[in-house]
C-alpha cells in the first residue's frame, strides 16, 4: 500500500468559482520536516506539498532521493535539480507567479 493511500492523500480540484482548492497531503514519515525532495536518477526536484501522489511514492519505493538544506527550490537547483512537471506542481507555480 502506498504511503499516500494510508494516510488519505487529498484531492485536487476546481470549486465552483474556479478557484483551486486543495486537501491538506501528510509527507513521508522521514521528510515532514521538508518541502523539495530531489530524485538522484533524474536531478529532477519534486514539491512534497504538490506533486502528484503516485510519483512521491515511486521515489520513496526506489530510494533514490535527496533533501536539502536550506529546503528551498532555489537550493535544488544550486545542485543541479530540475523542476518537475506533475500536474499539481505546475498548477501550484503558476499560482504562485500570479
Amino acid at each position: 500500500m502506498a504511503w499516500a493511500d494510508r494516510i488519505g492523500f487529498g484531492q485536487v480540484g476546481l470549486d465552483e468559482t474556479f478557484q483551486l482548492r486543495c486537501m491538506a497531503m501528510a509527507r513521508p514519515t522521514r521528510f515532514e520536516e521538508f518541502r523539495w525532495l530531489g530524485d538522484k536518477r533524474t536531478q529532477i526536484v519534486h514539491d512534497l506539498d504538490n506533486c502528484e501522489a503516485e510519483v512521491v511514492d515511486e521515489l520513496m519505493e526506489s530510494g533514490q532521493f535527496a533533501a536539502f538544506g536550506p529546503d528551498t527550490v532555489d537550493e535544488a537547483r544550486n545542485r543541479g535539480y530540475r523542476p518537475c512537471a506533475c500536474a499539481g506542481a505546475v498548477v501550484a507555480r503558476a499560482a504562485q507567479s500570479s
